[in-house]
């Protein structure tokens, strides 16, 4: 499954049009980030990952009421009374305690208190079961998805590969998200980008050369006027 252009954008455009800027999105999307990152203590890397959980689980539950977009995860269209105010702040909290459980999290009283302020049309108890059924489409769905999973990591060897470097020597960062199951591709492979300029040709010989020579710390022929224009290593033919 392939995400085009104006499925993305409806992905953004929900958070600020469906329910209105300053909404339970947004808001939710703060309480994410404390559930997330500063109580979950999760690095910036991987941290994204539970937001496109709880993102896309809300999602799906509004879109469910609404009808306006196509769905990810959860296909079963609500009634029409649902409370989108309620599904989103549901949907989000039901994703941020699978992972993150109570009462830790930070995300149990912004629930109730979300509820308690929605003014909006609709029915909540039937909006909480829509976000609450949306959130688990999703928890299902990506069972086994390479989360967080064992994957040890192999520094490579010789021009171009991957190694520790001084001072620290610190192992690679989360080498387990290069083989999670991507969300709207079938494959990470669909998109990857050509790669690097060649290691033997002449454009990154020179290119390494006018970095080493002009970009040292204590480079000796370096001066404002005589700096070499940046040619990139990634440069498409």
């Amino acid at each position: 499954m392939r995400i085009g252009k104006g499925r993305l954008a409806s992905l953004f455009v929900f958070a600020c049009g469906t329910i209105h800027a300053g909404n339970a999105v947004t808001e939710w999307r703060t309480i994410a980030s404390t559930t997330i990152v500063t109580n979950g203590g999760k690095s910036p890397a991987p941290s994204s990952l539970w937001f496109a959980y709880s993102n896309l689980a809300a999602y799906d539950a509004v879109d469910a009421i609404t009808g306006q977009y196509r769905p990810f995860y959860y296909r079963v269209a609500a009634k029409a009374n649902a409370s989108a105010g309620a599904t989103a702040p549901a949907a989000a909290h039901r994703v941020l305690v699978n992972h993150f459980p109570l009462p830790t999290n930070g995300a149990g009283q912004p629930l109730y208190s979300a509820l308690s302020r929605d003014r909006r049309w609709g029915d909540k108890s039937t909006g909480v079961a829509v976000g609450e059924a949306a959130a688990m489409a999703i928890i299902s769905a990506r069972m086994g998805d390479g989360l967080e999973a064992n994957i040890s990591y192999t520094p490579g060897s010789g021009p171009g590969a991957w190694i520790p470097t001084p001072p620290a020597y610190a192992a690679p960062v989360e080498p387990w998200l290069g083989q999670m199951r991507p969300f709207p591709l079938r494959t990470a492979g669909d998109y990857l980008p050509d790669g690097p300029t060649a290691l033997n040709c002449e454009d990154w010989k020179r290119d390494y050369n006018w970095t080493r020579l002009y970009g040292g710390t204590d480079s000796a022929i370096r001066s404002t006027a005589n700096v070499p224009p940046f040619v990139s290593c990634f440069r498409h033919n």
